[in-house]
């Protein structure tokens, strides 16, 4: 909804940031009268926030369950190596 938002500013069109907004601003029109840059919102939007609470609840639980069985050391001394060479090259060359 923020890139719509963009997109359309930019083309000289004014219209509000969120999705939540976006869907009372301009009029329904009938499929067959759609034009190029008409934005379409369905009823079935509870599919996608359904489906992105579900993806998220199973990725945190990945997360939390890899965090509990893994050591992050290697990315401790990763980040480190990677700093001193960012370091070297700047201040070095």
């Amino acid at each position: 909804s923020g890139l719509c938002q963009w997109a359309y500013n930019d083309n000289g069109i004014k219209i509000t940031r969120t999705t939540y907004t976006q869907i009372n601003e301009g009029k329904e029109v009938a499929e067959s009268q759609l034009q190029l840059g008409d934005l379409v919102f369905t009823t079935e939007v509870i599919v996608g926030i359904l489906t992105s609470f579900i993806v998220g609840v199973l990725s945190i639980k990945f997360l939390l369950k890899y965090i509990k069985n893994h050591d992050f050391s290697i990315f401790a001394i990763y980040r480190v190596v990677i700093a001193i060479i960012v370091l070297v090259k700047y201040f070095c060359f």
